[in-house]
Formats: structure tokens, C-alpha cells, sequence
């Protein structure tokens, strides 16, 4: 690894990084065609913005064919996202916060929507093994993240600390994880611009004048432990199960949930304070085939199952 100590987690980098995990483009010969395979990166940082504000209205999806300038620039984190992308955006920041802590399966089901959209997953390829080893290298660089710092990267909308993420034995659900390092660099990182030098470095500037610059792997190749993915099936995916089909030792329910208070700052944990406590409803998950995560039902408060 280069001796560089300002490695930084931002929505910059973190685009950077995910963009190793996008589906194969339409080749040349089909681009000469005015064949577009959907996956340029203005569309790809489109597909993120609308996490953040999934209005219909918002007003950024019309202008992908004159953004790649605004796109390139957000990449190498020398803004924030131009004037109509969320990314600076305070209220939509805010609002994108509170869903994630207080209405996570509905992030959840956003980030899984553009994961399918536009990554590659559960393939030979491990594009998505990559892409998380890759991140979990990016977040062990960034010192400013602290051991303690939390993120919301579990299935069942509880955070797990960086730590955690790092050390951690269980495997990791693939667009969870994706979600929490996203609202972290979205939530906690609002300056873009801090992973400019990092971008330098996992970018680096191509020998050839105009040639595109690519991933350089500056912290080696291989991963920094044995990583064990799962995955979340939304239920646009897959039909809900029945709680008539799912036999008792099959099923494990959790009552972890998100933070209902909404809190913009560095640290949502700090030592010596528990940790979030659940205020909402109660999500049934189901490991089944392929380390796929399928949701059956939500259990109401007063024990009436609502299928999704």
C-alpha cells in the first residue's frame, strides 16, 4: 500500500468503488449502433441520487445525456453533485437520514432496486465480493472512522460498528452493507471534496492524455479476510412467503431496528452509550438458498402479520 494517510470514505470514493462492481457495457460495436446498455456512470450516479430522492419529479433524470462532465467531477471529488443531483441538497439529506433509521426496509428495497438495475452479483465473476472487499479496505484506511463508528449495514436495520464490519465472522448482507457505507459517506461526509487526494490515488491519472483512468488496487489485491456474502430479495423479486410454509427451526426473528431519532453528526454511538434500540415493527427473515435473505412478513405490534 502507498504511504498516504488520507485515505477518505465520500460519496466520490464511494461511487468510485462501486462502479468495479457494475454490470459488463454493451460493447463498441453496439454503442456505433446507438445501442445504450443503460450503464454509463452519469446513469449509474443517477440510480444513487434516486435512493436519496425517489421522486418521479425531482428533476435529474432528463439530463444524463449532457451530465458526464458533472458526473466526472463528483467522481474525482471536485464537487458535490452539481446543481440537480440531492447530494448537497440539506433537506433531502435529512429526509434520506430518517429513512434509513426509522422506515429501513424501505431503503433497504431502494438500494436493492438499483442494485439489481445496474450491478453484478451472485456470479462467477465475485464482482460483488470485490466490490465490498474493496470498501471494507477503504473504511479500515479512513482513521477519521473510528473502531466505534456505526453503520446501517445490517438486514434487519441495526448498525454495526466498524469494527465490527472489519472483524466480523457472519456474512454480510451484500445491499445492506452497500446502503450503510453509502449513508454514511452521503450522511457523515456532506464535503465531497475532503476525497479528492484519495480519488488521486485509487485513480491515478493515466499515462496516455485522455485515456480513462482506472481502479489501481493501492491496497493490493486479495481480500483482508474470508468474506461470506448474503442477499436481500426484495419482494419485487420474489413472492412473500406464507408463515403456513415456514417451519419453526427455520425462521429467526429480530426486533433490532433503527434509531428513531434523527441525528446528523459524526458519531451515533459513542463508547460507554447502548446501542440503538428497536421502536418498530418486527421483520421475519428466512435464510434460504444461496444465502439469499427473503422477507415473509412484518409482525405488527399487536401480533397481526401484514404480507408484504
Amino acid at each position: 500500500m502507498p504511504e498516504f494517510d488520507n485515505y477518505r470514505l465520500c460519496g466520490g470514493t464511494f461511487f468510485t468503488l462501486l462502479l468495479m462492481g457494475r454490470k459488463d457495457r454493451t460493447d463498441a460495436r453496439g454503442h456505433l449502433k446507438g445501442m445504450g446498455d443503460g450503464l454509463s456512470d452519469s446513469e449509474v450516479l443517477i440510480g444513487l441520487a434516486s435512493i436519496i430522492n425517489s421522486n418521479p419529479d425531482a428533476g435529474f433524470h432528463h439530463i444524463v445525456d449532457s451530465f458526464q462532465s458533472t458526473t466526472s467531477a463528483y467522481k474525482a471529488c471536485k464537487n458535490n453533485g452539481g446543481n440537480y443531483l440531492p447530494f448537497k441538497d440539506d433537506q433531502a439529506i435529512i429526509a434520506f437520514d430518517e429513512r434509513v433509521k426509522n422506515h429501513y426496509f424501505e431503503a433497504l428495497t431502494q438500494m436493492a432496486s438499483f442494485v439489481d438495475s445496474f450491478l453484478e452479483y451472485k456470479t462467477s465473476t465475485k464482482k460483488d465480493v470485490n466490490l465490498v472487499a474493496e470498501c471494507l479496505k477503504l473504511l479500515d484506511a479512513d482513521k477519521l472512522i473510528e473502531d466505534h463508528h456505526v453503520f446501517y449495514a445490517s438486514p434487519n436495520g441495526s448498525t454495526l460498528t466498524k469494527a465490527e464490519l472489519l472483524n466480523g465472522t457472519s456474512p454480510i448482507c451484500f445491499q445492506s452493507f452497500l446502503l450503510g457505507v453509502f449513508h454514511y459517506a452521503i450522511v457523515k461526509r456532506r464535503d465531497n471534496t475532503i476525497g479528492k487526494l484519495t480519488y488521486e490515488v485509487l485513480c491515478p491519472p493515466a499515462r496516455t492524455s485522455g485515456s480513462i483512468r482506472t481502479y489501481s488496487y493501492p491496497f493490493g489485491h486479495g481480500h483482508p479476510k474470508t468474506i461470506n456474502l448474503m442477499y436481500f430479495d426484495s419482494p419485487s423479486k420474489t413472492e412473500a412467503l406464507d408463515d403456513e410454509q415456514v417451519e419453526p427451526d427455520e425462521e429467526s426473528s429480530t426486533t433490532s431496528s433503527p434509531n428513531p431519532t434523527l441525528q446528523i453528526d459524526e458519531d451515533d454511538n459513542p463508547p460507554g452509550k447502548e446501542r440503538n434500540k428497536p421502536e418498530i415493527n418486527q421483520m421475519m427473515f428466512i435464510q434460504n438458498g444461496n444465502n439469499n435473505v427473503q422477507i415473509g412478513y412484518i409482525e405488527n405490534y399487536d401480533g397481526r402479520k401484514s404480507k408484504l
